[in-house]
């Protein structure tokens, strides 16, 4: 089996500008824990979005990365909603 280096831009249009920049530096600590070997990832907060872009040595990593960041994303969301933020 041949492994391809992947990459891939996630944008996620959260609503609200002050949201955005909260869920960025909340993801800060897990964007520094990669390992950098298997995968890379840079997240920009831009407006009311969030850039995540994504580069991996295979499909496998940039799965689990893909899978990790928008579950986390989400639980965010739905956190934020309950409190009313």
């Amino acid at each position: 089996m041949v492994s391809r280096a992947i990459s891939s831009m996630l944008i996620i249009d959260v609503g609200d500008e002050p949201l955005a920049i909260s869920l960025s530096a909340s993801l800060m600590p897990e964007v520094r824990t990669t390992k950098p070997r298997s995968a890379s990832i840079t997240i920009e907060q831009q407006g009311c979005s969030l850039v995540l872009k994504i580069d991996a040595s295979s499909v496998a990593p940039m799965r689990a990365l893909l899978n990790s960041y928008i579950r986390w994303i989400y639980t965010s969301l739905e956190i934020a909603k309950l409190k009313g933020d």
